[in-house]
C-alpha cells in the first residue's frame, strides 16, 4: 500500500510539473541562447498550439 502511494504522489508530481513547465510564456531555447515565445497555450476546454501557418 505504501509503494502504491509514493508511485501515485509521484506520478501526479511529475505530471504537475510537465503542466507547469509546458503553459510557461515563454520558453528558453538553450541552442540559441534565447528566450522565444512558447507556442502551446491552455484554456478550459482545449489546447491551443500556434504551429505559424
Amino acid at each position: 500500500m505504501k509503494k502504491l502511494l509514493t508511485v501515485i504522489l509521484l506520478l501526479m508530481g511529475i505530471i504537475i510539473y510537465l503542466v507547469v513547465q509546458i503553459s510557461k510564456p515563454e520558453l528558453y531555447l538553450p541552442g540559441f541562447y534565447i528566450y522565444d515565445q512558447n507556442p502551446v497555450s491552455f484554456h478550459w476546454n482545449y489546447i491551443g498550439i500556434e504551429t505559424g501557418y
